[in-house]
């Protein structure tokens, strides 16, 4: 992703340099999804994975059609990307079961 310059990293720092939230977005046709968000758990409550989620749209509200947060499985972060104005899609999804001679036609 990085190579092809569509994925980028965004970091929030302490005064001291320590890191505190950062994400990893995939940024391809006109939209920017996020593919990893993590905040230090001693940092948890002081608003930087907002901030960095604010700063994100922010920085790509003029020049894409689409924000996505990749969803998530848990009802609270779900409730809290819907917090930014986010609307629920469903995705479908797909089962892979084992089938060995599909594997030796596809080369494994």
């Amino acid at each position: 992703c990085c190579k092809k310059s569509i994925g980028r990293t965004l970091s929030i720092y302490a005064a001291d340099d320590t890191l505190v939230a950062s994400s990893f977005v995939l940024v391809h046709k006109k939209t920017c999804t996020i593919l990893v968000s993590a905040t230090d758990f001693s940092n948890r409550n002081n608003g930087a994975n907002t901030l960095l989620i604010d700063s994100l749209i922010g920085n790509y509200i003029d020049k894409l059609e689409n924000f996505n947060f990749g969803g998530s499985s848990i009802q609270s972060v779900g409730e809290y990307f819907k917090s930014f104005g986010a609307n629920t899609v469903e995705y479908q999804f797909v089962s892979w079961k084992k089938h060995p001679k599909l594997f030796k036609l596809l080369g494994k």
